[in-house]
């Protein structure tokens, strides 16, 4: 009765095994094809909520429109903060920071 039992269970776990490597070789030798980009919806919506137009809104376009507007920021000016984000140090602290060094 044991010996039964313990065929039953290593054919299954054989079976599994040989089905997941099937499975990953598969995926491994035939990779997913990029989207083009005129049918990436999500790469449209995005497009779309650049421009200013309607679309539906996910968190993630919203931290990348945040993350792209204080990246912008940084060139204009020499330190700004807004709404929580910073885009670096003033000069002026840097030096100040120097200067109370230990």
């Amino acid at each position: 009765m044991v010996q039964v039992f313990l065929i039953v269970v290593g054919a299954s776990l054989s079976l599994f095994v040989m089905m997941w490597l099937v499975v990953y070789l598969g995926q491994f030798l035939r990779p997913d094809r990029p989207i083009p980009p005129h049918r990436d919806h999500d790469l449209m919506r995005r497009v779309l909520m650049k421009a200013g137009k309607s679309s539906t809104v996910h968190f993630s376009d919203i931290r990348m429109l945040e993350k792209d507007r204080v990246l912008v920021g940084v060139s204009e000016q020499d330190y700004s903060y807004y709404d929580g984000f910073s885009s670096g140090w003033p000069e002026s602290w840097e030096e100040d920071l120097l200067k109370r060094r230990n």
